[in-house]
């Protein structure tokens, strides 16, 4: 399912030209990494961040290495955002 829309993205000439199943696989393996440290090896956190943060920190993360044509700037609102295409913008974390 994940696949499917990095694939759409690519299509849309949004994304870069990746395998959209290993895109897929290792954005999710960012997301069980993660848990796997934290949780199951004990690991102390590195950082308290809420899971909203988090997701979109990992989101930032993974977006902004497979968008094509990235230009970061800062909204109006002094957002970060990616414009990934004319017309195209995605808002990032704060």
């Amino acid at each position: 399912m994940l696949a499917s829309h990095i694939r759409a993205g690519i299509g849309a000439g949004h994304l870069r030209a990746v395998n959209p199943v290993i895109a897929a696989r290792s954005f999710l393996g960012m997301i069980v990494y993660h848990y796997l440290v934290e949780e199951v090896f004990g690991v102390p956190h590195a950082q308290v961040l809420a899971t909203r943060e988090l997701a979109e920190e990992l989101v930032d993360i993974f977006i902004e290495g497979i968008s094509a044509n990235r230009i970061i700037t800062k909204n109006g609102a002094g957002r970060k955002t990616a414009r990934v295409r004319p017309g195209i913008t995605l808002a990032l974390r704060p």
